[in-house]
């Protein structure tokens, strides 16, 4: 079962839409890259493998903040997808 809860956002609505955005093409991005990587290899990275790989493609540390959400929870949501 998914539980969801809403939570006032207080910034702008462009600014929430900007950083909707923002995280949507970063899990859209990490996402294609380890599928990429399964079909060639036939092997699901593991989520230390999958953060060098991040820091690779986006150019930065995932573990540090972004925009009030670290987008480690965009790798981490992408591992636990799979099981």
């Amino acid at each position: 079962m998914i539980r969801t809860q809403i939570f006032p956002c207080r910034l702008p609505k462009t600014e929430a839409d900007a950083l909707n955005r923002e995280s949507g093409r970063i899990y859209s991005k990490t996402v294609t890259w380890h599928y990429r990587v399964y079909r060639h290899t036939d092997h699901w990275l593991s989520q230390g493998a999958a953060e060098k790989l991040g820091d690779y493609l986006f150019g930065y540390d995932f573990a540090r903040p972004r925009s009030g959400r670290r987008t480690t929870g965009v790798l981490q949501s992408v591992q636990d997808s799979q099981g």
